[in-house]
């Protein structure tokens, strides 16, 4: 759910510079870090301070002390569709009752653009609302849309079904309120268009997936399909160990715990990417050797010595480490609705459960770890609080010092329509006009 080339956005955006700048950066710190597939410590990509708000603690005893055994975000994100691209993105025709998406996205394109700006304005997708809403009779946007899966499966042959702009939907859900309620707005040419929640939220996901604004990202990419596992069931490849469990664990107890707001994981540990937003965790001690539960850190606590199976793999500081069984809770996605009204209820959590060992040094600092399974958490990134996704028609009007505002009663300004016809060849909203919308659906 994934278009694959969101990474070197991503990666651009975390670290302030071009593409293969930070590649060469990035080998050489890999290099440094890894060595014939050993983890001997988090590498600096790869480091719970570049991702938190805060980094309070750094050893168990400390978070135990602070009651940081468990937490959850303050505010609950919202669940939505992927959008995946091979049905369409957000030009998804999902309140049309003759569109049934089928898995093949030639299909799909022949049919959303035989019937482009057709129908019951109801029964338009979101994009084509957008597009009638800001008077673009050529749908520029919702023909974007449609085009986004054409080179992939030229290539491919087919756009497989994972596909989409979750890392639209993951950061949107928490950076902006809630649609809530179906709002009827003027459109340019003077009709009245009706916006379900569901249409709102995708906009709002398509201005976060292809908006720009800045991350903060830590962790790998595993493009295996398949990763093989060696000795002591460890991954072979170390662009599969993905995020360091040290790191893991400080990043959970310090965002979710400390400041309460949730930070985005692909949950999968292969080549397909999956952004799910973390509401929640709790973790206990376990018995290394008999993998019990235990109640006490020092139950749980065992030498770096000739006597554990992993030391060779332990971070050279490391004097100790520590079992771990920590389970999250995090948002799914939902499908796209006609209904007039969205709530808490009709969102999607599900969860996941990680084993792992901490490791700890002289002091008992967490500075390393090593996973017990092979499913783990694959990057782990974030947006800074406050941040906004912009279009390049709003960095337009921003340099134009437009003043414009949009009431319910009227239709969009003439000059954020003007910026929105800038932006529509980039896949991109105009984020004025999506917050608007925002606003009015709350």
């Amino acid at each position: 759910m994934q278009f694959l080339l969101v990474l070197v956005f991503l990666f651009s955006q975390a670290y302030g510079m071009d593409r293969e700048t930070w590649r060469e950066q990035w080998r050489a710190e890999w290099v440094q870090n890894k060595f014939f597939g050993q983890t001997i410590a988090p590498g600096a990509n790869d480091r719970a301070e570049n991702l938190v708000d805060e980094l309070r603690y750094r050893s168990l005893s400390e978070m135990e002390g602070a009651d940081l055994k468990r937490a959850s975000t303050r505010k609950q994100p919202w669940s939505d569709s992927y959008w995946p691209i091979y049905s369409g993105l957000i030009a998804n025709r999902y309140a049309d009752a003759n569109y049934d998406a089928a898995l093949n996205w030639a299909l799909n394109e022949r049919y959303l653009l035989a019937q482009l700006g057709r129908g019951p304005l109801e029964q338009l997708s979101p994009a084509e609302k957008y597009d009638l809403l800001v008077g673009d009779t050529n749908f520029t946007l919702t023909k974007q849309m449609i085009g986004e899966g054409r080179s992939y499966h030229e290539r491919y042959g087919s756009v497989e079904t994972w596909m989409g702009i979750c890392h639209g939907w993951a950061p949107a859900s928490y950076m902006e309120d809630r649609p809530a309620r179906a709002k009827e707005v003027l459109a340019a040419n003077g009709s009245k268009i009706l916006f379900y929640p569901s249409d709102v939220k995708a906009l709002t996901t398509l201005l976060w997936a292809k908006g720009n604004y800045p991350v903060r990202f830590i962790g790998g990419r595993c493009n295996d399909r398949s990763p093989r596992r060696g000795e002591g069931n460890r991954l072979e490849n170390p662009d599969c160990l993905d995020s360091n469990p040290g790191t893991w664990h400080l990043a959970v107890v310090n965002q979710i715990g400390v400041s309460r707001r949730p930070f985005i994981l692909d949950v999968n540990y292969d080549y397909e990417v999956w952004n799910q937003p973390v509401i929640g965790y709790q973790y206990n001690y376990a018995d290394p050797k008999t993998g019990l539960k235990v109640e006490k850190l020092v139950e749980a606590m065992r030498p770096v010595d000739s006597s554990d199976p992993r030391r060779k793999w332990r971070a050279p500081t490391a004097v100790t480490y520590v079992r771990i069984e920590m389970s999250v809770s995090y948002m799914l996605e939902s499908g796209p609705s006609t209904a007039l009204l969205d709530t808490l209820d009709d969102d999607v959590i599900g969860s996941a459960f990680f084993s792992y060992d901490l490791e700890l040094d002289a002091d008992g600092k967490i500075v390393g770890g090593e996973w017990l399974q092979t499913a783990h958490p694959d990057f782990l990134w974030t947006v800074p609080v406050g941040r906004r996704a912009r279009a390049v028609g709003d960095l337009a009007l921003d340099q134009a010092e437009d003043k414009s505002h949009w009431s319910e009663a009227a239709a969009v300004p003439e000059s954020w329509r003007t910026a929105a016809l800038l932006s529509s060849p980039s896949g991109q909203p105009l984020a004025r006009i999506v917050e608007r919308l925002v606003d009015f659906s709350r």
